[in-house]
């Protein structure tokens, strides 16, 4: 016990250690690169019912390749938000459909929307892309910005090619706040076009 206790407490103070070592300036390449970071990389706008933002960087020694890198990083982050964002609704949809035969409506729900996670992914573009060299290499920082109505309304419309499902799924609140959300990203999308 006074071994893993002696353990825990090297490695807390190491990790303060390397904390006041990345903080005091001491490493000129580690000081240019946080300063080169640009703000929205920092500080990036927060996801909303609209939209969903995932930062993210790369490097490379080949300029393409360290932007394919950036961009593939930003959309598993946000690839991982739509989880948590239809994964909150599918445990809506089973607090009311309760269990039994309607597990299969949650089952189906959860199959759809985790292949259109993979397709809306598409939909998602870099609202912010910044290139830099630092030390001989690409560093790229990418926003990636992805419309959440777009994926709500291919969720949808997978669903509907799924009769059984879509009959039962439509008479519940979850179907209706889904729905909500395209219809909300629909005005949206319809008040920007010239």
């Amino acid at each position: 016990m006074k071994a893993v206790f002696m353990l825990a407490l090297t490695l807390s103070l190491s990790g303060c250690f390397w904390a006041r070592k990345v903080d005091d300036g001491s490493n000129p390449a580690l000081t240019k690169t946080l300063k080169a970071m640009p703000s929205w990389y920092t500080r990036p706008p927060k996801s909303d019912s609209s939209h969903v933002y995932a930062p993210a960087t790369a490097t490379s020694q080949e300029l393409q390749l360290a932007i394919n890198k950036a961009q593939a990083e930003a959309r598993a982050g946000v690839a991982a938000q739509l989880e948590v964002k239809y994964a909150g609704i599918t445990q809506r949809l089973a607090s009311e459909s309760g269990t039994g035969r309607d597990a299969t409506l949650v089952s189906e729900f959860q199959q759809s929307y985790r292949a259109v996670i993979g397709q809306v992914l598409l939909g998602s573009a870099p609202k912010e892309q910044q290139v830099g060299v630092e030390e001989g290499v690409y560093r790229v920082y990418v926003l990636m910005d992805l419309p959440v109505g777009a994926a709500s309304r291919r969720l949808l419309d997978q669903l509907k090619m799924q009769d059984a499902v879509y009959s039962q799924l439509k008479a519940t609140t979850a179907f209706r706040e889904l729905n909500d959300e395209v219809e909300r990203y629909e005005g949206l999308k319809a008040t920007r076009r010239p």
